[in-house]
């Protein structure tokens, strides 16, 4: 009998050390700031929508946070996929979406896909609770042509399947709720020169495109994670992210005279990366990882970063660069002058300051399951 009753401890003794073991490999903790989050947004900044690696977007409106996240260590809680808000010291639930496209005047556009392959463009208003839908096409690209000072902004779509595999696009113009057509990549023009992104079918990369003078669109780089147009050019980067030896991150620039500059390399293997702007300043961020050995030879099948790994400030007036921290962020917005909102694969949301500090944490995720995100 009392063999029998150690027996049940020693069973019960290991389920719960069993249970704690899962918690800690696969649980996720999450704390929010108690503090009221302000945001001036003062001025747009055209890389907010050029964070293509980041797990949580990010938008303001009327001085209020909102984001929506799809990171796996929130898979399963009450905030994955769910367009939030920082609200008095708590975060308000608002709807459910995934990836948004645009942020205006209130309105929050994003793709909803359904079970029968057809796409349909949404907006959602973040005052009085409107919904609808504008648009439906067989694919709809989540990363939009970056918007306009008035309020517009294009949006790519493919009608149909044989569309898509045979990569014929058409670029939807979105103006204030309103379809206002599907137009060619000349008539969207904005001044001269002007570049646009497209997302190709198949390919990890995105392609970027010219048109001078409502000329034929040229095709000027076909491996980009993303355009930054700023008042002396256009700002481009590219990381890697496929995990193989010899990718390479990098940011060039086309300056004013159409020239094609080289700013920042580095050789990297499984690289993640984001960037922003604030000023003259460039801030790029990036996850780079040691090759972490071949399938079946026991060691752990996880990236690992190195040195290199971390937060950089580049100044875009003299060339000068520096490392600002060691930390690796997969989102970086800006929104007005408190300092760059930061994200990170687990998606949690930070508050860095300009020297590279992080001065406040608004939502946490303690999360220690393995992620190669």
């Amino acid at each position: 009998m009392k063999s029998s009753t150690k027996e049940w401890i020693q069973l019960i003794a290991l389920l719960v050390l069993s249970a704690l073991i899962i918690f800690l490999l696969f649980g996720t903790r999450i704390t929010v700031t108690k503090k009221p989050v302000i945001v001036n947004d003062a001025d747009f900044c055209p890389a907010n929508c050029q964070q293509n690696f980041s797990k949580v977007w990010l938008g303001v409106f009327d001085q209020q946070l909102y984001f929506v996240s799809s990171a796996s260590a929130l898979d399963g809680t009450k905030y994955y996929e769910k367009l939030c808000v920082f609200e008095n010291g708590s975060i308000e639930r608002l709807i459910k979406m995934q990836k948004p496209i645009a942020f205006v005047a209130g309105d929050v556009y994003y793709v909803e896909h359904n079970n029968n392959k057809i796409d349909w463009l949404c907006y959602y208003n973040v005052v009085t609770g409107d919904t609808g839908r504008l648009y439906s096409a067989y694919s709809i690209c989540e990363v939009p042509v970056i918007p306009d000072t008035e309020g517009s902004f294009y949006v790519q779509a493919f009608e149909e399947p044989e569309d898509y595999y045979a990569e014929n696009y058409k670029l939807i113009w979105i103006n204030n709720r309103r379809i206002l057509g599907t137009v060619t990549p000349v008539s969207t023009q904005q001044g001269s020169p002007f570049y646009y992104l497209l997302n190709t079918p198949f390919k990890y990369f995105y392609t970027l495109w010219v048109v001078k003078d409502n000329n034929t669109p040229i095709l000027l780089d076909d491996s980009l994670n993303g355009c930054i147009p700023i008042s002396s050019g256009v700002i481009l980067h590219e990381a890697g992210g496929s995990g193989v030896d010899g990718d390479l991150f990098q940011v060039r620039m086309i300056d004013e005279d159409g020239q094609l500059l080289d700013l920042i390399q580095i050789d990297a293997q499984n690289t993640k990366a984001s960037i922003t702007i604030y000023g003259s300043k460039l801030y790029y961020s990036v996850r780079r990882c040691k090759p972490f050995g071949s399938f079946g030879d026991g060691k752990p099948d996880y990236p690992k970063d190195d040195e290199l790994s971390g937060t950089y400030l580049y100044s875009l007036t003299d060339g000068s660069m520096k490392k600002i921290n060691d930390h690796s962020y997969l989102g970086m917005y800006v929104f007005d002058d408190s300092g760059i909102y930061v994200t990170d694969e687990y998606g949690s949301i930070y508050l860095m300051d300009f020297d590279g500090m992080v001065i406040d944490t608004l939502f946490n995720v303690d999360s220690l399951r393995f992620s190669c995100e």
